[in-house]
């Protein structure tokens, strides 16, 4: 569950994020929440002064991706299988995955997995894994010492030109820029 403050109602309804008179939301796929909450956490702990901006987009898209979750909850049999590969993918989002076999194993043919799947989430499976693969990626630059490449390679993406062609197109900065613009200067240790 998400809870809010009551008072917080009104400017919840004002945006169309309130979809109860209830001030909490049931949460069913948690996954995405849960790598956000990392994240913030990543952020919190690595910075001596964490940035403000970057606190304010993550707790920004917390509370999107709360929302989005409450809008929806598994409807049938086909949204309850949908949000098991979809925990699947947000877990193992390094791996290469053939969607083929994952709807097969779910009882689904791959071109209804993938209409489903559009219908529910509004992009393509393979669009998710991008996202989430960038949206770790771009915790690991603001954090982490690693190469460029390395990053690449730790999200599952083997062609670091592709890494950085994919970032660019997503955050409309490369990844060089996006480290240099959010990275914290390192605690000394002694």
């Amino acid at each position: 569950y998400v809870i809010y403050p009551p008072e917080a109602g009104n400017a919840l309804q004002q945006h169309g994020m309130h979809p109860h008179d209830q001030p909490f939301w049931k949460l069913n796929d948690t996954s995405h929440i849960l790598t956000t909450i990392e994240e913030l956490h990543q952020v919190c702990d690595h910075d001596e002064q964490p940035c403000g901006d970057r606190i304010d987009r993550i707790a920004e898209r917390l509370v999107m991706e709360a929302f989005m979750a409450a809008q929806q909850a598994p409807k049938n049999r086909n949204d309850e299988r949908l949000t098991r590969i979809r925990h699947l993918l947000a877990q193992d989002f390094t791996s290469d995955h053939n969607f083929q076999v994952i709807a097969a194993e779910h009882g689904l043919s791959y071109p209804h997995f993938r209409r489903l799947w559009r219908e529910r989430f509004k992009e393509p499976p393979h669009q998710f894994i991008i996202r989430q693969r960038l949206q770790r990626a771009c915790l690991l630059l603001a954090t982490g010492s690693q190469t460029i490449q390395e990053i690449a390679m730790e999200v599952g993406i083997t062609d670091p030109m592709y890494f950085s062609k994919l970032f660019k197109q997503h955050f409309n900065v490369s990844p060089r820029a996006y480290r240099t613009r959010y990275q914290r200067p390192r605690r000394e240790t002694n």
